[in-house]
């Protein structure tokens, strides 16, 4: 009966209140473990919602914290919905904003430590963590910590087409596919770094990270050699983000060993590849260039698309930074 109190629950219902009523006179006979939640004022509906979202405000872990005080499913319908709809309208944007503890405390509430993350209702606390840093970005620790998470939690949001990530905002989406954009180029790199010797990816990658650091680039997306994708799983291993990529199936032996990295730069699609592939920069709003996140990509596609479309393909000589912003901003 208490289950069915807590999974029924509407705050005005003559069920609700006399339900409530008998089980406050009488869930100790029971052996009912429930006292924390009786202290938090769980069998009065009138004000139930508001007072257990309040003392979830003052716990690291209000998921844990509910659990131990007698609330067996906190992600649970009735009561619980309406408690978590309570508890992240309290954590405002300006909340969210200041270098306290509130985004801990709902992230461990959305996706809590040794329990599945939230199904119904998630879409809401995700919006409230992402949507202040739609103008600005948080810090660098905090910024990890959410994308990591989130991601680790509830998959990459950029390859699911079900879950949490279609009910998210729009603007919510955006923050966080920026985010992983910025991954996505940093840890291209960082594989290139590895399996290719060539000296000119440290210019290569300073245009790029300057892109970023300008909030132009809003999508990014790789697709490995065999090398590069071995030394992906070796940086997840050694504790980076799970990032998916794609891979790299050209037909002709010398193509199969680049990495290629797809950029969505202000309106325009860009690919980048290693060894003597060129950069190539699609015209501006283009549909029919280069699909994203697709689970792999050849060379010789690239170079066909880019001679039908007229994109520019730009080799990397002495002049390339020069050109390369040319036909960006142009």
């Amino acid at each position: 009966m208490y289950r069915l109190y807590l999974s029924t629950f509407e705050r005005r219902s003559w069920p609700t209140q006399e339900l409530a009523e008998r089980l406050e006179r009488h869930f100790q006979e029971f052996g009912l473990p429930i006292e924390g939640a009786v202290g938090m004022g769980v069998f009065a509906p009138r004000t139930a919602v508001n007072r257990i979202a309040g003392r979830m405000m003052g716990e690291a872990n209000p998921f844990e914290f509910l659990k131990q005080a007698g609330i067996e499913a906190p992600h649970g319908d009735g009561l619980m919905a309406g408690v978590h709809r309570e508890f992240v309208n309290r954590h405002t944007r300006a909340e969210i904003r200041r270098p306290n503890a509130a985004s801990e405390r709902l992230l461990n509430w959305l996706a809590p430590p040794g329990a599945s993350p939230m199904e119904a209702g998630a879409e809401f606390g995700i919006d409230a963590l992402l949507l202040p840093w739609t103008e600005t970005d948080p810090d660098e620790h905090l910024r990890r910590r959410l994308r990591d998470v989130l991601v680790q939690r509830f998959g990459d949001p950029r390859l699911r087409e079900t879950g949490v990530w279609p009910r998210c905002s729009r603007e919510a989406l955006a923050v966080l596919r920026r985010w992983l954009a910025q991954v996505t180029i940093e840890v291209f790199f960082e594989i290139i770094s590895a399996v290719v010797t060539s000296h000119m990816w440290e210019n290569r990658k300073g245009l790029w990270l300057n892109r970023i650091e300008r909030g132009e680039i809003t999508d990014a997306w790789f697709a490995l050699s065999r090398r590069g994708a071995e030394e992906a799983e070796r940086l997840q291993r050694r504790g980076g983000v799970e990032l998916a990529y794609a891979e790299n199936e050209s037909w002709s032996s010398s193509d199969r060993e680049k990495c290629l990295l797809l950029m969505k730069i202000n309106g325009r699609t860009v690919v980048e590849g290693s060894h003597s592939f060129k950069t190539h920069i699609y015209r501006r709003g283009d549909t029919r260039s280069v699909p994203f996140f697709r689970p792999s990509y050849t060379c010789e596609q690239f170079r066909a698309d880019a001679k039908a479309l007229r994109a520019k393909a730009i080799v990397h000589h002495q002049s390339w930074p020069y050109r390369v912003r040319n036909a960006l901003d142009g």
